[in-house]
Protein backbone atom coordinates (compact mmCIF):
# COMPACT_ATOMS: atom_id res chain seq x y z
CA UNK A 1 0.00 0.00 0.00
CA UNK A 2 1.51 3.35 -1.00
CA UNK A 3 1.90 6.10 1.59
CA UNK A 4 -0.86 8.28 0.09
CA UNK A 5 -3.29 5.36 0.03
CA UNK A 6 -2.41 4.49 3.64
CA UNK A 7 -3.03 8.07 4.80
CA UNK A 8 -6.37 8.24 3.02
CA UNK A 9 -7.43 4.88 4.45
CA UNK A 10 -6.58 6.04 7.98
CA UNK A 11 -8.52 9.27 7.47
CA UNK A 12 -11.55 7.36 6.16
CA UNK A 13 -11.29 4.90 9.05
CA UNK A 14 -11.49 7.73 11.57
CA UNK A 15 -14.20 9.61 9.65
CA UNK A 16 -16.37 6.49 9.74
CA UNK A 17 -15.89 6.39 13.52
CA UNK A 18 -17.02 10.02 13.70
CA UNK A 19 -20.07 9.23 11.57
CA UNK A 20 -21.06 6.05 13.42
CA UNK A 21 -19.47 5.26 16.78
CA UNK A 22 -16.10 4.61 18.36
CA UNK A 23 -16.28 0.84 18.02
CA UNK A 24 -15.88 -1.48 15.04
CA UNK A 25 -19.51 -2.52 15.32
CA UNK A 26 -22.22 -3.28 12.80
CA UNK A 27 -22.78 0.33 11.70
CA UNK A 28 -19.06 0.98 11.36
CA UNK A 29 -18.45 -2.20 9.35
CA UNK A 30 -21.42 -1.49 7.09
CA UNK A 31 -20.13 1.99 6.29
CA UNK A 32 -16.60 0.67 5.63
CA UNK A 33 -18.00 -2.01 3.32
CA UNK A 34 -20.04 0.61 1.49
CA UNK A 35 -16.92 2.77 1.04
CA UNK A 36 -14.91 -0.23 -0.19
CA UNK A 37 -17.64 -1.08 -2.70
CA UNK A 38 -17.65 2.52 -3.89
CA UNK A 39 -13.92 2.28 -4.58
CA UNK A 40 -12.68 4.33 -1.63
CA UNK A 41 -9.12 3.57 -0.51
CA UNK A 42 -10.01 1.71 2.68
CA UNK A 43 -7.77 -0.86 4.32
CA UNK A 44 -9.85 -4.03 4.26
CA UNK A 45 -7.88 -5.47 7.17
CA UNK A 46 -9.35 -2.69 9.34
CA UNK A 47 -12.75 -4.31 9.36
CA UNK A 48 -12.36 -7.98 8.56
CA UNK A 49 -10.02 -9.11 11.34
CA UNK A 50 -11.72 -11.77 13.37
CA UNK A 51 -13.99 -12.78 10.50
CA UNK A 52 -14.17 -16.32 9.26
CA UNK A 53 -11.77 -17.14 6.37
CA UNK A 54 -14.72 -17.78 4.02
CA UNK A 55 -16.17 -14.35 4.86
CA UNK A 56 -12.80 -12.72 4.16
CA UNK A 57 -12.48 -14.50 0.82
CA UNK A 58 -16.04 -13.55 -0.10
CA UNK A 59 -15.40 -9.91 0.79
CA UNK A 60 -12.25 -9.77 -1.32
CA UNK A 61 -14.04 -11.51 -4.20
CA UNK A 62 -16.88 -8.98 -4.05
CA UNK A 63 -14.44 -6.09 -4.01
CA UNK A 64 -12.49 -7.60 -6.92
CA UNK A 65 -15.62 -7.86 -9.06
CA UNK A 66 -16.42 -4.19 -8.38
CA UNK A 67 -12.89 -2.99 -9.13
CA UNK A 68 -12.11 -5.39 -12.01
CA UNK A 69 -15.42 -6.42 -13.59
CA UNK A 70 -13.63 -8.12 -16.50
CA UNK A 71 -10.83 -9.63 -14.40
CA UNK A 72 -9.87 -13.28 -14.63
CA UNK A 73 -8.71 -15.89 -12.17
CA UNK A 74 -5.00 -15.03 -12.48
CA UNK A 75 -5.73 -11.34 -11.89
CA UNK A 76 -7.86 -12.27 -8.86
CA UNK A 77 -5.01 -14.37 -7.43
CA UNK A 78 -2.64 -11.42 -7.88
CA UNK A 79 -5.20 -9.12 -6.27
CA UNK A 80 -5.45 -11.40 -3.22
CA UNK A 81 -1.67 -11.63 -2.86
CA UNK A 82 -1.18 -7.87 -3.01
CA UNK A 83 -3.76 -6.90 -0.41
Amino acid sequence: MCEGHRRHSILLHEMVHAATNRYHGIKWKAEMRWLAGAGAPVNLNDFILGSMPREIFSLYASLFVVVFPDGGLEQFAHFLLTQ
